[in-house]
């Protein structure tokens, strides 16, 4: 589904729920005890947590939202 910040162009986002929802995410060990988390393939190489939203921005760079935040700034596009 499409969704827009009220005054810039629209972009995909998915909500992230499992390994397979986003292209983008994919399994990383972190430091910390070698406890299995999930990383965003990105240049900030963020942590992608069940319920966040991943964005895939029109510069085709992707983001990650929490579902709080998301819902705070975002909304859906008309189609």
């Amino acid at each position: 589904m499409r969704y827009k910040r009220r005054i810039e162009p629209s972009f995909e986002a998915s909500q992230w729920h499992k390994p397979g929802d986003h292209p983008a995410v994919d399994r990383k060990m972190l430091a910390e005890g070698g406890r299995s988390e999930y990383g965003l393939i990105s240049r900030e190489n963020m942590i992608v947590v069940p319920g966040d939203w991943v964005l895939t921005l029109p510069s085709g760079r992707h983001q990650v939202l929490r579902d709080s935040e998301f819902h705070k700034t975002y909304e859906p596009v008309e189609e």
